[in-house]
């Protein structure tokens, strides 16, 4: 179990980011609250008068990398487990959303420079960061390394999954070739085969959740069940689903979808109201997306290194 508290009355000023400790972790941490402010953990405890505690259970899998319950992370930077995260954000941090990355590494580069994201900042990766593109493996690492950059919440796609059903002997390894594993492998070296994939990449990748969710928004892969609460949605729907095969209505919680998977093969943004998904086809000669849900901000980069800013237009009411 881990714990997230909030503090709010240690030094009298809101602190950018919350403090989060482990069971385990009551060592004597460090924690930077604000620019030139550190507190020991062992002294924020009987400090902490004003605070908000919130227990994020964790819950295993079935043992096949798809989850008995569907959640976020204990760890919001990447890290093991998947489990209901509740985002504590404070009015200076941002979290932006970034679309089908599909192995186009210039794209990402040239997005993440624009967007020039800072500790304070989630980046909410929405899945299928590998396949069809050509440098898969340098994406993987691209993204491992910004986990030193920000608060890097990296949601697992149908593309991920079947990589890992492929290490795991759960599905023929052609079945992943044929849908862009072979361009995957070959961005590990020519004729590479799947041991060539690192056992960093792939525990990275099984470190990966189904959503995430802020006070106004959650973030899916591929879609999701209007009527049932985001930790009971099954994988199937997270995962697979697209929206050319079912379009939800408003989910039940009332909050604004945001998703990839369904990709537009002409580069647009579909943006419904109630949901917004943000595959433009990048490795298709399209656009890799970001976007600022809040802000309705939006980055867009392509492999030619092309960067376009532009402010998401409010859907027309029916």
């Amino acid at each position: 179990m881990v714990f997230w508290f909030v503090a709010q009355s240690l030094t009298g000023r809101k602190p950018k980011r919350p403090l989060h400790f482990g069971m385990l972790g009551f060592k004597g941490f460090i924690l930077s609250l604000d620019p030139g402010l550190s507190i020991d953990a062992k002294s924020v405890i009987p400090a902490i008068t004003a605070s908000t505690m919130i227990p994020v259970d964790s819950f295993d899998t079935n043992g096949d990398n798809r989850p008995t319950n569907s959640g976020c992370f204990a760890n919001a930077c990447g890290g093991p487990g998947q489990a209901a995260l509740t985002n504590f954000l404070m009015s200076d941090a941002r979290t932006i959303a970034i679309g089908d990355i599909h192995g186009c590494r210039i794209a990402l580069d040239t997005l993440l420079a624009s967007l020039d994201l800072g500790l304070d900042d989630t980046a909410v990766i929405l899945g299928d960061v590998i396949d069809r593109g050509p440098e898969s493996r340098g994406v993987l690492e691209r993204l491992l390394a910004l986990r030193d950059s920000c608060r890097l919440v990296p949601i697992l796609g149908n593309h991920e999954q079947m990589l890992l059903d492929a290490v795991d002997a759960r599905v023929p390894l052609q079945d992943w070739l044929i849908h862009g594993g072979a361009e995957t492998l070959d961005s590990y070296g020519a004729d590479a085969a799947l041991g060539a994939v690192p056992k960093s990449h792939v525990d990275f990748l099984r470190s990966w959740g189904d959503y995430y969710e802020t006070e106004s928004h959650f973030f899916v892969h591929g879609n999701y069940l209007s009527g049932e609460v985001l930790a009971r949605q099954p994988w199937q729907s997270l995962r697979w689903e697209s929206l050319r095969t079912r379009t939800p209505a408003t989910h039940c919680s009332g909050k604004t979808a945001v998703m990839g998977h369904t990709s537009d093969k002409s580069g647009k943004i579909l943006d419904l109201g109630h949901l917004v998904c943000i595959d433009t086809y990048c490795h298709g000669g399209y656009w890799l997306t970001a976007l600022e849900p809040s802000t309705r901000k939006i980055w867009q980069a392509n492999e030619s290194g092309e960067l376009c800013e532009s402010t998401l237009p409010l859907p027309k009411k029916s």
